[in-house]
Order: structure tokens, then sequence, then C-alpha cells
């Protein structure tokens, strides 16, 4: 009997680190390193990188993707990548060093990407705000066709909440303080004056969505509610994913996201141009926001 329990508890043993480690090989990993080798070719094309990890240890990855036709129309070259080249890849882990390319990130910040990628779908469930100084907000404002004005959110208060169903699920809370808006003296004293915005009275933007759009990859739709003045109207929304990882200076998981949105001033029943403020009123914005917490797990 004691030799079947000790077979019975190696066995069990033996089953539990094979679970785990296919547990591990199913997860998206990122590295960093050196290119050694690049075979754009058909049917595969393969990156090798030369990476080490914190004890300095060496490994070579081997990291695969679509055919070079394939890649072509998506603006790989050949020349795409050169021996000696620095690049952050992240994959999906097919075995202890071999990946099966989601992102290639080089030293200028430009990405490689593979067909029918959507960088939207690396988002990890959690709760994201805007880093510390990463962030703004451009209000582009047309003063009749002649020229445009622009005024600015340098910072933003804004949270991203990303359930575990998925990022078409997302929810986005923001305010916008009037007192912090910068540009001209003369514009701003206009945008802030009882004419238009009212600051004394309504000193923020109250900015609030519920669900997510997919329009392609990597780029999103949303509805944003927007209250203003004491009134409530739906503001569509363009988004773009530009970047889903570990940012380098903080280690921290960060969403670089950007997008834009265009309104009408007499469609908010605004004044009617003061001091060269036109109806035409487009919104910028780039944001870095990091993850806060993940989401919890159920029990």
């Amino acid at each position: 009997m004691g030799i079947i329990r000790r077979a019975l508890v190696i066995a069990a043993g033996c089953l539990a680190a094979s679970i785990s480690a296919a547990q591990d090989l199913a997860t998206d990993r990122e590295i960093f390193g050196r290119v050694v080798f690049f075979d754009f070719n058909s049917p595969t094309t393969s990156i090798e990188i030369l990476s080490r990890d914190e004890f300095d240890e060496e490994t070579v990855w081997r990291v695969t993707t679509a055919s070079a036709a394939e890649l072509r129309r998506l603006g790989w070259l050949s020349s795409s990548l050169r021996e000696g080249d620095r690049v952050t890849v992240t994959g999906r882990q097919i075995d202890e060093t071999s990946l099966e390319l989601l992102e290639l990130i080089r030293v200028d910040g430009s990405q490689l990407l593979p067909p029918n990628a959507d960088i939207s779908n690396r988002i990890a469930p959690g709760t994201y705000r805007v880093a510390n100084g990463r962030g703004h907000i451009d209000v582009h404002i047309d003063s009749f066709g002649f020229s445009t004005a622009v005024l600015r959110f340098p910072t933003i208060d804004a949270t991203l909440e990303v359930p575990a169903e998925g990022v078409e699920f997302a929810e986005v809370s923001a305010a916008l303080q009037l007192e912090a808006l910068i540009g001209t003296t003369e514009l701003v004293s206009t945008v802030k004056s009882a004419e238009l915005l009212d600051a004394s009275r309504y000193p923020q933007i109250l900015l609030n969505a519920s669900g997510v759009s997919r329009l392609g990859p990597g780029q999103l739709s949303m509805n944003l509610e927007v209250e203003l003045l004491g009134r409530r109207q739906v503001l569509p929304v363009e988004v773009e994913i530009k970047r889903v990882g570990r940012h380098p200076l903080t280690n921290q998981l960060t969403l670089g996201v950007s997008g834009r949105a265009e309104l009408s001033r007499s469609n908010w029943t605004l004044a009617s141009g003061p001091n060269g403020v036109g109806d035409r009123v487009e919104i910028y914005f780039d944001l870095e926001l990091e993850q806060a917490e993940p989401a919890a797990s159920n029990p």
C-alpha cells in the first residue's frame, strides 16, 4: 500500500506540473532582445531574437508569423528587420523558446503586426487610469474658416473599467476641470466666460460611456455622454489603440490610446461665436492609461 500511495503522489505531482506548464504556455509573453536572424519567407516568416533574463542568461527565441506574401500587404519588407536590431516582441508562447507573433515594436516605436492582429484583444481586464503627466486633450476651434485656435486640457482625471467579458463592455468616466484649460489668455477667458461655458457656475465637464464598438483592428468607437452646462448630450468618439504592454519606464501594464470627436457649438445651444469662436469644434486626445488594479477574479 505504501508503494501505491507514493506512486499516486508522484503521479498527482506530475499532473499538476503538466497543467501548470500548459497554463504558462497559454499566456502571452513579452521579450526584449536583439535580432540575430530574419527569414522573410513563405509559408512562414521566422525571426530569431537573442534575449537576456534577469540572471543575465541568454535565450534565443524563435518567433513565427505569416507568409512574406501576406506580410507585404501590411507593409513588411525583407529589410524591415536587420541583424542587431533591438526589438520588443509580444507573442503567444508555443513551447519553451517559441512564440507566435502578436506584436513587434522597434526601438523607434514603430510596430510590425501580423495579419488580422487586433491589438484591442490584448487589453487585460482591470481598472486603468491616466498616467500622471502622460495624457492631454486638445480642443480645436474654428475661427470662421480663417484659422484654428487650440486649447488644451493638460491633465485629465479619467478611469477605464475593462471587465472580464471584454473591451466591448468597458466603461469610461472622466472629469475635465475648466480651471486647467490652457491657451491664449483671450481665448481661454472667452471660453470660460458666462457667454459660453460659464466656468464660475459649471467648473467641470463630465464624461461617461458604457460599451464600445469595434470598427476594425485596434479601432474602436463609443458614444460618450457629455454633461456640459448642466445638460447632457451624446458625442460619438473614434478611438485608436496604439500600444498595449508594459511601459519601459514604469513596468506598469499600459494602454496607449488616441482619438477624435467633432461637435457643432450651435447643436449645444451655446452662444453664437463671441470673439472669433466659430461653430465647428474638433477634439483630439492622446493618453497613456496605466492599470491601477487587475479585474477581481470570480470566486
